[in-house]
C-alpha cells in the first residue's frame, strides 16, 4: 500500500504460483479417483456465482440507485432466480457441486453459519477502521497495519495451540468463547471519536480479535469437517471456506452501503456519525454469530467434554483441519 494500493492484489499471485508448483511435486496422487469418472457441475457453478455477485453487486449499488427502483429489485430478483436455479440443478445433478444433504448435519451448518458472521463481522470492521484511521485521522498505510499487528500476533500464536482447548472442551464451546471476544471488540469500538487513544482505545479491540480469531476459525474448521465422511472431508472443508469468503463479501456490501449512505459531508463530526450505524452492523452481525455459537454450545450440555480415547479418527481430522489454515 505504501507503493500504491493495487499492488495488494499483486502480492498473492507469485505466493499462489509458488504453491501450485510445490504442490504438484509434494503432494501424493489421490488413488481413489484416478480410475472413476470426472464430471463437473458447470452449470451449478455457474449459477451460484452469478447469484452471489449480482447479490453483492445489487447491495452496494442500491444506495445510489434507490432501494425501491426497478433496477434495484430486479437486481434482487435476479439474483434469488440465480440461487433457485442452483438449488434445482444441484437436486438433479448426477455430480452436484454441493450435495445438499450433508447440509443436514447440523455441527456443519452451524459451523458454516457462524463462520459467515465471523468473517462479515470483521471485513465490515475491517473496512470502517481502514478508513477511520487513514482517512479521518490521516494515518499512514504501514501505521494502520501496525495497529492491526497485535491481533495477527494473538492469532500466529495462539491459533496452533488450540487443539488441546477443543479436545477438552468441545469446538461449540471454544467457538462461543471466540465470538464472545468479538462482539466485545466491536462493542468497545462504537466509542469511536476524533481522537482516540491507541492503548485505550485501538489495542483493547485489536487485542480482543485476536483472541476472537485465535480461538474461532480454527475450532470451525475441525467442527466443519469432525464426523463427516471421508470422501466429503472435500466438500465440508470447501463449504466453510466459502462461507468465510461469501459472508465477509454480503456483510461488506451492506456496511458499504450504511456508511454510504450517512457520508453526506468529509467533516469529522459526519464521518464519525456514518461510521456508527456501520458498526453498530458488524456489532449486531456478532451478535448473531454469538446466539448461534452459544446455541450450539448449550446443546453439548450432560455430554462429556473431553474427547474419547477411541475416537483417533475424529482426532485426525481435527488435525487435518488445522493443518488446512497452516495452523
Amino acid at each position: 500500500t505504501e507503493l500504491g494500493w493495487r499492488w495488494v492484489f499483486f502480492v498473492p499471485a507469485p505466493i499462489a504460483f509458488a504453491i501450485l508448483l510445490a504442490a504438484r511435486r509434494l503432494l501424493p496422487r489421490d488413488g481413489t479417483l484416478s480410475d472413476a469418472r470426472r464430471s463437473y457441475d458447470i452449470p451449478g457453478a455457474l449459477t451460484v456465482t452469478g447469484g452471489m455477485m449480482l447479490l453483492v453487486a445489487t447491495v452496494v449499488q442500491a444506495p445510489t440507485a434507490g432501494w425501491t427502483s426497478v433496477r434495484t429489485i430486479g437486481s434482487f430478483l435476479a439474483a434469488l432466480a440465480l440461487l433457485a436455479a442452483f438449488l434445482t440443478i444441484e437436486r438433479r445433478s448426477a455430480s452436484p457441486l454441493i450435495r445438499l444433504g450433508i447440509l443436514r448435519n447440523r455441527a456443519l451448518s452451524q459451523a458454516n453459519v457462524i463462520a459467515m458472521t465471523l468473517f462479515g463481522g470483521y471485513v465490515g470492521f475491517q473496512f470502517i477502521t481502514t478508513l477511520y484511521l487513514q482517512t479521518l485521522l490521516g494515518w499512514s498505510p504501514i501505521h494502520a497495519a501496525l495497529a492491526f499487528l497485535p491481533a495477527g500476533l494473538l492469532v500466529a500464536v495462539g491459533a496452533p495451540r488450540i487443539g488441546p482447548l477443543v479436545q477438552r472442551l468441545g469446538s461449540p464451546r471454544v467457538i462461543a468463547m471466540g465470538m464472545m471476544a468479538f462482539l466485545g471488540g466491536y462493542a468497545l469500538f462504537l466509542r469511536i471519536g476524533a481522537h482516540p487513544s491507541f492503548a485505550l482505545f485501538l489495542l483493547p479491540t485489536m487485542l480482543l480479535i485476536g483472541v476472537g480469531f485465535a480461538l474461532s476459525f480454527p475450532s470451525l474448521n475441525i467442527q466443519a469437517t469432525s464426523g463427516v465422511a471421508d470422501h466429503e472431508q472435500g466438500l465440508a472443508s470447501g463449504l466453510v471456506n466459502t462461507s468465510f469468503q461469501l459472508g465477509g463479501a454480503t456483510v461488506l456490501a451492506i456496511v458499504t452501503a450504511v456508511v454510504g449512505a450517512g457520508a453526506t459531508s468529509h467533516s469529522t463530526s459526519t464521518a464519525i456519525a456514518a461510521y456508527r450505524p456501520g458498526l453498530a452492523v458488524v456489532t449486531g452481525i456478532a451478535m448473531v454469530g454469538l446466539a448461534i455459537a452459544v446455541s450450539g454450545a448449550l446443546a453439548l450440555r450432560g455430554a462429556p467434554a473431553t474427547v474419547p480415547d477411541e475416537h483417533e479418527h475424529q482426532r485426525d481430522q481435527e488435525a487435518v483441519a488445522l493443518a488446512e489454515f497452516g495452523l
